[in-house]
């Protein structure tokens, strides 16, 4: 991230000084000589603060997996042995990506393999009142049948059953009432 914020900063400095010598002196040649100076600062400051490409870790990849349903990496992933319970940076876990894209097979790969279903974003988000928001009823079928809290409560949405009435879902709100959630 710092690197591209020198890269930025050179490039502008280095234009609004050359656009003040084209502005005083009227002269063109400048203009060519910025562009060439600001190309050849940035391929210097690329190489000099390049350390080769980033590798993804493992529960980076996970996610990356989880919210794109790509249920082959994750099989290989849980295979070496990632942690399923880990969180990306904003908080969710990969179950919450899994079933906020309805990912049904992940979700229950997931679950299957000891991911914590109640676990809650700062907000208090879970993988079920993202499931129950986004339509995905056999995801929230699954979470339900694996434990989920069906009465945790966000501090955006509301509730499960709030966020799938909302958004008129009708199977996941009879499903929510049926495991007992409150309006």
């Amino acid at each position: 991230m710092l690197q591209i914020f020198l890269r930025v900063y050179l490039m502008v400095v280095v234009m609004m000084v050359g656009s003040h010598f084209v502005y005083k002196t009227g002269n063109q040649l400048w203009t060519l000589i910025i562009l060439v100076v600001v190309r050849i600062g940035l391929d210097l400051l690329y190489r000099l603060g390049e350390s080769g490409p980033r590798v993804p870790s493992d529960e980076e990849a996970l996610m990356n997996a989880a919210f794109g349903g790509r249920i082959e990496t994750i099989q290989a992933l849980i295979d070496k042995g990632v942690n399923i319970n880990a969180l990306a940076p904003a908080g969710e876990s990969a179950l919450m990506l899994a079933a906020m894209r309805g990912h049904i097979e992940i979700v229950q790969l997931l679950l299957d393999n000891g991911s914590e279903v109640n676990v809650r974003l700062p907000s208090g988000q879970t993988a079920l009142i993202f499931a129950a928001m986004n339509g995905h009823a056999r995801a929230a079928e699954f979470l339900i049948q694996s434990g989920a809290d069906v009465n945790a409560k966000d501090n955006n949405v509301g509730t499960a059953l709030m966020g799938a009435t909302k958004g008129r879902h009708t199977e996941i709100v009879r499903l929510l009432k049926n495991a007992g959630a409150k309006e």
